[in-house]
């Protein structure tokens, strides 16, 4: 398949970024507000940490802020690395957001969602494609 061929950057976009160690019903508001299923907590430039629905969903009625549930040291890939590379990370790892650094600097973040948006594009209703 061409998509596997592809590089990150091509799909990547733009992550939901917070600078401050929120709480989880804060970063709750904030990503049903922006529609999102994810946020990168980046501390003096630095990743943090990523905070997922499934983070909200598993410390759900519990006070906690992101730093203490979001996966610390999250893996990443480069901007420049392949599709197929992100697409053995997420099924290796299982993980479906993974961000995407370039030269130490946060550049985007990359799921599961987009790679399979863009394959249906590229595809078509009339093929399918299953990730495991």
């Amino acid at each position: 398949m061409l998509i596997l061929f592809m590089k990150i950057g091509e799909l990547m976009r733009d992550p939901m970024i917070v600078d401050k160690d929120i709480s989880l019903s804060e970063a709750a508001k904030i990503m049903t507000s922006k529609g999102i299923s994810s946020l990168i907590f980046v501390k003096n430039g630095k990743l943090k940490s990523l905070i997922t629905d499934k983070d909200l969903v598993e410390n759900f009625g519990r006070e906690r802020s992101i730093s203490q549930v979001g996966i610390s040291k999250p893996v990443s890939v480069g901007s420049q690395e392949e599709v197929e590379t992100v697409l053995n990370i997420m099924k290796n790892k299982k993980t479906r957001k993974v961000p995407v650094i370039d030269k130490g600097e946060l550049v985007g973040i990359i799921t599961l969602s987009d790679v399979l948006a863009h394959l249906s594009d590229v595809h078509g209703e009339e093929e399918s494609f299953f990730f495991e």
